[in-house]
């Protein structure tokens, strides 16, 4: 997030509210706002709706998005499954964003413009 205090460490590197992954389900890498990603397990929330509820990624990440909503907060992640689907979600104004498509060319976005991969 920006604007935070210096040497602050965040959600993103707390395994289950800020990165989760399991090679039979997805890797997922989100920001935030920390306190609310830890007391929402965010990250682990994407695997959980795959691996429990069957959910596609997209949908998955939107459940957990909406938890974080729920308690008062916005965020994003950088989610990929195990098939190599991509997502990019984001609850907030703007949320920097890059992936290499499959022709190999790389992809950036900055606000709700749309970025597949």
């Amino acid at each position: 997030m920006t604007n935070s205090d210096p040497g602050r460490v965040g959600d993103s590197p707390i395994h289950g509210a800020g990165i989760w992954d399991d090679d039979a389900t997805c890797a997922v890498l989100g920001t935030g706002w920390g306190e609310l990603c830890m007391r929402s397990a965010f990250a682990h929330e994407v695997d959980a709706q795959l691996r429990l509820r069957d959910a596609s990624l997209r949908d998955a990440c939107a459940a957990a998005l909406a938890r974080v909503r729920d308690l008062g907060g916005r965020g994003g992640c950088a989610a990929i499954d195990a098939t190599g689907r991509i997502e990019l979600p984001f609850t907030t104004r703007a949320m920097p964003r890059g992936l290499i498509g499959p022709d190999g060319a790389p992809r950036i976005a900055l606000f709700d413009e749309a970025l597949s991969g």
